[in-house]
């Protein structure tokens, strides 16, 4: 799909929300108008092995108040379609991940985070959907061509000519332990910034569906206002791995930066455009180039009860990568 797809929905979405005149959320001083923002989508990547390990997205430098938590739900169903050029090894397989998620604030610069993943791994049905865009492009990839409709293999050789053969199947992810924290609010002419820390741990998954070792990342972000309805946020990082899955072999050190644009339509509602590139998390699959994704989506929040919903698309290297990918979230704090 590329660039244009992702690239254009974004660009539209802020084109469109300025062209209607959409009322600026009129934010009365500066204690209402952080510098974050409602903050950048929180897309994943929908890599069918990106799913069994770490990985870090855009994220926010907004922290829950004190004693404040907040309980959420995310969804991602993501499509991934690959044939390696050099073993022939096939990646094609849709997944759906739902997560529980916990946030609570120690502390208004402070909080703890917990997530728990439970993945499915299968066919799909939206391989024509794909098709149809990249048509529209004009870059249908021959992966594409090759492969017939609705089908899972996640099997074939490494390029070290070891065989693997994923099951399709459900199990649970790893478990995500988060601490962050935001040391400047920012101000006039000074950015927000935080860092966040996250551990994942195994879980008693089928094999298959989670690397056996502890992973590690962190996550810096900065964020700033841009007048009154604009949020610039961009940001870095890095994630070591632990473990590998069988003999496909993950990269143990992943890095990676993100940029995002928020469009504060209403008091209630933004729109946001982002980006991330990040390396390759597997050494002996695919070309090895840099993974490159554009996001876009909406954010809305009535009182308690916030949500989300976005598409990730990949503009990159698609030989290690997942390629287009539908996002939703829904919480409520209290």
């Amino acid at each position: 799909m590329g660039c244009a797809c992702a690239a254009g929905c974004g660009t539209a979405l802020l084109a469109l929300a300025a062209l209607l005149g959409l009322p600026r959320a009129g934010r009365a001083d500066d204690a209402a108008s952080p510098q974050w923002g409602a903050g950048p989508l929180d897309l994943r990547d929908g890599f069918v092995l990106g799913l069994t390990h770490l990985t870090l997205g855009p994220g926010s430098t907004a922290t829950r108040g004190r004693g404040r938590a907040r309980l959420a739900v995310r969804a991602d169903w993501a499509q991934t379609s690959v044939v390696d050029d050099r073993s022939g090894a096939v990646l094609d397989a849709e997944t759906v991940e739902v997560a529980s998620i916990v946030e609570y604030g120690l502390t208004d610069r402070i909080q703890l985070g917990l997530e728990l993943p439970v993945a499915y791994r299968g066919a799909g049905v939206l391989d024509p959907f794909v098709r149809a865009i990249e048509k529209g492009t004009a870059r249908v990839r021959f992966d594409r061509l090759v492969r017939p409709d609705g089908e899972y293999r996640v099997a074939g050789a490494t390029h070290d000519g070891d065989a693997f053969d994923l099951d399709r199947g459900l199990g649970a992810g790893k478990l995500r332990l988060g601490l962050k924290v935001r040391p400047f609010d920012g101000g006039p002419f000074s950015p927000a910034a935080s860092i966040e820390t996250v551990v994942a741990l195994p879980t008693s998954a089928p094999a298959g569906f989670g690397t056996a070792g502890i992973d590690a990342g962190v996550r810096l972000a900065f964020s700033k206002r841009l007048g009154d309805d604009l949020v610039l946020g961009i940001g870095a990082t890095a994630v070591h791995g632990g473990g590998d899955l069988g003999p496909i072999e993950l990269d143990p050190f992943q890095l990676g930066a993100f940029g995002s644009l928020e469009y504060e339509a209403l008091p209630w509602l933004s729109i946001v455009a982002e980006a991330w590139v990040e390396s390759p998390s597997t050494r002996n699959l695919g070309e090895r180039g840099a993974v490159f994704y554009l996001g876009a989506g909406v954010k809305a929040s009535w009182g308690p009860i916030s949500g989300e919903i976005g598409l990730v698309e990949n503009a990159g290297d698609m030989s290690s990568a997942g390629d287009v990918a539908f996002h939703v979230e829904v919480g409520v704090t209290f």
